[in-house]
C-alpha cells in the first residue's frame, strides 16, 4: 500500500523501531554479553556436595541466586559441551554414553544442534554464548512481533509496543533457562505474518490465480528452522495457532471474494509450505518421533495428572503482579518499620513454580488489549481483533485446566506426552501483544477526530477514568502505609494465619507486608501510569508532532507508552537471571579429579565403568544428576524428559523410580539395594555419598568432602559367554531377544562358574558344563561406535553392557 512498511521515506523509523527491540534486551543482559559476566548459573552448582564443601573458597554465596535456573547448566550446558567436544573429534553425536547406560543424542533435539543461530555456541566459549543467543532470540521475538504488526496495518508505535511486549513478556524471560524454547518461540509472529501476506495477495486478486511461490518459500524456511530449535512443544502450539489463524483467514477470504476456489487453492498453497517446512525440518524430527514413541512419558499420566499441573485458580493474580507469591530470586525485602534491608534465604509461596507461572506481560499492555477489545465494533482490524481475543480466551482456558483441555488431551495424538497445559501461556502472551498494538491504534484514531460518542468510545472513556481512579486510590493507600507501616501490621497478622502457604515464606505479619508492599506498589504505579497514557491520548497537547524529519510524526503519549511497557517488563525483568562468575566452572572438586582419573585409567586398560550415588536421609543431592557428565563421567542416572521406558523399566527392578515424574532416573535411596546384580551388569564400579556403606561388595577407595565406595562385584563393560549349544547363527537374535540379565547374577570376572542359569529357548535342559567369562577388550569407546577385541575358544554370546535402541 502507499506509504507502507517498504516505502524508503519510512524505513528510518522502522530501522529506528528495530534497534530499540535490540537495545532492550541489551540492557537487560548488559552483564553477560558486553561484561564478564555469565549467564550459566554457576553458582547453583554449590548447592550440592562435592561442590558445596568449596562454595566459600571459591567465593560463591548460597543459596544461589537463582535455584529454579539449574537446567541451565545441568542439562543444556552439557548438551552443548558434549556437542564441542564431538566437532572437535570431528564426530556426529548420535549417541550419547554418559546417562542411562547410553541413549540417543542428536534425535532428542532439545540441545538444538542443528538450529543454524546455535552457531554462537560453536563460535564462542559457553559462557559468553549464552548471552548472545538470548539477546539475539530476544531481538528476533521482537523483530518478527513488530513486523507481523506491520503486515496487519498497525503504525510504527502500535507494533513497537507490540514488540516491546512480546520480548519482554514473562514467557519469554523466565524461559531463557531454556534457550530451545525461547529459540522456537520467535519464529511464530513471522510465520503468521506470511500466511497473512498471502491472504491479502489473493485478497487483492479476488478469484484471480495467485501463485504464492516467493512466501512459501521463505515461510518453509522458517518452519523449518522452528523445527530445528528442538522444542516438540513450543511446534505443537505453533502448528495449532497457524492452523486456526489460516482456518479464519480463508473463511474470511472465501466471504470476500464470493468464491471457495481461491480459499481453497491457497489453502492447498499453505499446506504445501507447512508440509516443506516439516520436510526441512525432518532430519531432526523424524528421530525425534522415533525416540519419544519410546518415551517412559507415553501413557504415564492420567488427563487428570495433567489438569492437575495446569494453573491453580489463585495463580491469576501473577498475571497482573507477578511477585505476588514471592521469587526465586529474591533474597530479601525492604522492612517498612526498620527502614532497613533485611535478607533471606528465599521468599516464595506459590503453588507452581516461578519458571511455570510466567504469565506476566505488563499492565498497560493488558489495558490496551482491553481497549482494543472495547473498541472493536467500529475497528476496521475488528475481526482481527476478534480472533485474537478468542485465541487469549481460549489460551487462558487450557493454562488454568478447565474441561476444555480435554479436546486437546484425547483429541490430538502425541499430546498426552505434554504434561504442562500452563505453556498455552505463549499464545495467550502472543496474542496479548498484538491486541495491545491494535489498543495503541484505537487510542490513535483520538488524534484525528475519528471517535465520536459512540458506545465503543464511551466505553474506553469510562474504562480510563476507573483505571485512573484504581490506580491513584491504590498509590495514595500505599504511600499512607509507607509513612505508618505499624496499624496495619495486625491485619497482615491475621492474613497470615489464616493463609498457612504464606506461613513457609512469612516469618510474620509485618514481614508479609513489607514484602507486599512492593509488589502493590509497582502495580499502581504502572497502572496510573498505563491510566495517564490513555488519558493523555484524548489531550490535545500531548497529541502535539514533537518530529517531523524524515516524515516521522512521533505524539508525546505514544512515546510515553512505549516507555511504560518498556520499563514495566525491563523492572520486571531485572534481576531473575543470573550473572554469575565464570571462574565458578572451572573448578573441579579434588572427588570428581579422583574419579576423572580411575575414569582414564580403565578407559586405557580397555574396561570402561560406571556411577550411581547413593543417598541416605538428610544428604543433599550428592553429584547431582548430569554433573557426572559435566566432568566426562558415565552415569547410570540422569536428567531428561527423554528416557527409553525400557531403561525406566531395568532402573525400577532395582529401586523405585519416583523421581521420573521429575524427568530423573533417581539414586539408590535404599542400601540394600546396593546388592542388586542388575547394578553390577551395568558395570556400576563406584558410589558416592555422603553417608556410609556398610557393604562387604562396597570398599572405601576416597573420603573427604564426600565418601567414594569401589563395587568389587562389577562385571566389566563387555564379556564373553561361551555357549554349550547354539545351533544355526540365523537363530541367535531370537535367543538375544529372550536373553535375561537377571539370570546370570552368579557370574564374576576371571573366575569358573558351576551350572550358571543361562536361558535357552530351544531347550529346557540348562547345560551343566562349568563356563569361564570369557574378557574382552574395548579397544575404542567413541559417541557412534565401540571396538571389542575377544578371543573365543568357541561360538558363544559377546555382552556389551549399554543401553540398545533400535
Amino acid at each position: 500500500r502507499k506509504g507502507g512498511l517498504l516505502q524508503p521515506r519510512k524505513r528510518l523509523g522502522d530501522l529506528g523501531a528495530l534497534f530499540l527491540l535490540l537495545l532492550l534486551p541489551l540492557i537487560l543482559f548488559w552483564p553477560v554479553t558486553v561484561g564478564s559476566r555469565t549467564l550459566i548459573p554457576a553458582d547453583n552448582l554449590y548447592q550440592w556436595e562435592p561442590y558445596r564443601a568449596f562454595a566459600a573458597g571459591q567465593g560463591v554465596t548460597l543459596p544461589p541466586h537463582n535455584e529454579l535456573l539449574s537446567d541451565l547448566v545441568l542439562e543444556n550446558l552439557v548438551w552443548k559441551r558434549f556437542i564441542r567436544q564431538s566437532l572437535a573429534a570431528r564426530d556426529i553425536p548420535l549417541w550419547n554414553p554418559h546417562l542411562f547406560a547410553g541413549v540417543p543424542f542428536l534425535a532428542a533435539g532439545q540441545h538444538s544442534a542443528l538450529y543454524p543461530l546455535s552457531i554462537l555456541f560453536y563460535l564462542f566459549p559457553p559462557a559468553r554464548a549464552y548471552g548472545l543467543f538470548t539477546v539475539l532470540q530476544l531481538w528476533m521475538a521482537g523483530a518478527f512481533l513488530y513486523f507481523f504488526a506491520r503486515v496487519l496495518g498497525q503504525g510504527r508505535t502500535a507494533a513497537l509496543v507490540a514488540g516491546i511486549t512480546y520480548q519482554l513478556s514473562a514467557f519469554f524471560l523466565v524461559s531463557v533457562v531454556f534457550t530451545m524454547i525461547i529459540a522456537a518461540a520467535a519464529w511464530l509472529p513471522l510465520l503468521l505474518a506470511v500466511i497473512e501476506i498471502m491472504v491479502r495477495k489473493q485478497e487483492a486478486k479476488g478469484t484471480g490465480p495467485f501463485v504464492p511461490i516467493v512466501y512459501v518459500i521463505p515461510g518453509a524456511a522458517a518452519l523449518g528452522i522452528h523445527v530445528l530449535a528442538g522444542h516438540p512443544e513450543i511446534l505443537v502450539y505453533t502448528l495449532l495457532v497457524m492452523a486456526v489463524y489460516a482456518l479464519v483467514r480463508l473463511l474470511l477470504l472465501w466471504r470476500r471474494v464470493g468464491s471457495w476456489r481461491p480459499a481453497l487453492r491457497l489453502g492447498l498453497w499453505l499446506g504445501l509450505m507447512v508440509g516443506l517446512g516439516l520436510g526441512l525440518g525432518s532430519v531432526q524430527l523424524i528421530p525425534l518421533l522415533e525416540l519419544v514413541t519410546r518415551n517412559f512419558r507415553q501413557g504415564s499420566v492420567t488427563y487428570h495428572d495433567v489438569v492437575g499441573w495446569a494453573f491453580p485458580t489463585r495463580q491469576i493474580l501473577t498475571f497482573l503482579i507477578p511477585d505476588f507469591f514471592g521469587n526465586p530470586a529474591h533474597h530479601g525485602y525492604w522492612d517498612l518499620v526498620s527502614r532497613r534491608w533485611v535478607p533471606v534465604d528465599r521468599i516464595f509461596w506459590g503453588i507452581k513454580n516461578y519458571v511455570e507461572a510466567g504469565s506476566y506481560v505488563g499492565i498497560l499492555p493488558l489495558l490496551l488489549a482491553l481497549v482494543a477489545l472495547l473498541g472493536s465494533r467500529r475497528s476496521p482490524h475488528r475481526r482481527h481483533i476478534w480472533l485474537f481475543g478468542g485465541l487469549a480466551l481460549a489460551s487462558l482456558l487450557f493454562v488454568f485446566g478447565t474441561p476444555l483441555y480435554a479436546l486437546l488431551y484425547y483429541g490430538l495424538p502425541g499430546i498426552k506426552q505434554l504434561h504442562s497445559p500452563f505453556r498455552w501461556v505463549f499464545p495467550y502472551t502472543l496474542s496479548v501483544s498484538v491486541l495491545a498494538g491494535f489498543g495503541v491504534g484505537r487510542l490513535g484514531n483520538w488524534e484525528t477526530g475519528k471517535l465520536g460518542k459512540h458506545l465503543p468510545n464511551l466505553l474506553i472513556y469510562q474504562f480510563t477514568r476507573i483505571t485512573l481512579a484504581v490506580g491513584f486510590g491504590l498509590l495514595g493507600a500505599l504511600v499512607v502505609i509507607f509513612f505508618a507501616p505499624e496499624p496495619f501490621i495486625p491485619l497482615a497478622d491475621r492474613l497470615l494465619a489464616a493463609v498457612e502457604a504464606a506461613q513457609q515464606a512469612f516469618s510474620s505479619g509485618r514481614m508479609l507486608l513489607s514484602y507486599e508492599w512492593r509488589n502493590l506498589f509497582i502495580f499502581a504505579l504502572m497502572l496510573t501510569a498505563g491510566g495517564i497514557v490513555l488519558r493523555l491520548s484524548r489531550c490535545p497537547f500531548a497529541n502535539l508532532q514533537i518530529c517531523k524529519f524524515a516524515d516521522l510524526q512521533i505524539s508525546v503519549w505514544k512515546i510515553l507508552a512505549v516507555v511504560v511497557v518498556a520499563l514495566d517488563l525491563l523492572l520486571f525483568g531485572w534481576g531473575f537471571n543470573p550473572a554469575a562468575d565464570p571462574a565458578w566452572l572451572a573448578f573441579t572438586p579434588p572427588s570428581i579429579e579422583f574419579l576423572q582419573a580411575r575414569a582414564e585409567e580403565a578407559l586405557a586398560a580397555g574396561s570402561p565403568w560406571r556411577l550411581t550415588t547413593y543417598q541416605p536421609p538428610g544428604s543433599t543431592k550428592t553429584l547431582n544428576a548430569n554433573i557426572p557428565w559435566l566432568h566426562g563421567l558415565q552415569d547410570v542416572r540422569g536428567y531428561d524428559s527423554i528416557i527409553p521406558a525400557q531403561y525406566a523399566a531395568y532402573m525400577e527392578a532395582i529401586e523405585g523410580q519416583g523421581e521420573l515424574l521429575y524427568n530423573r532416573i533417581a539414586p539408590i535411596y535404599d542400601p540394600a539395594h546396593l546388592s542388586s546384580p542388575l547394578l553390577d551388569l551395568l558395570g556400576v564400579r563406584y558410589v558416592a555419598t555422603e553417608g556410609e556403606i556398610a557393604n562387604p561388595d562396597y570398599q572405601p577407595v576416597y573420603e573427604g568432602e564426600i565418601r567414594i565406595y569401589e563395587n568389587t562385584d562389577a562385571l566389566p563393560r563387555a564379556f564373553a559367554l561361551p555357549a554349550a549349544e547354539i545351533v544355526a547363527e540365523e537363530d541367535l537374535p531370537a535367543r538375544l531377544r529372550t536373553f535375561d540379565p537377571r539370570q546370570i547374577v552368579l557370574l564374576q570376572p576371571d573366575s569358573q562358574f558351576p551350572n550358571p542359569q543361562f536361558p535357552n529357548p530351544q531347550s529346557t535342559n540348562l547345560p551343566t558344563s562349568t563356563w569361564p567369562l570369557q574378557p574382552a577388550h574395548i579397544v575404542a569407546y567413541g559417541s557412534n561406535e565401540v571396538l571389542v577385541d575377544v578371543e573365543m575358544p568357541g561360538p558363544g554370546w559377546l555382552l556389551l553392557a549399554d543401553s540398545y535402541f533400535p
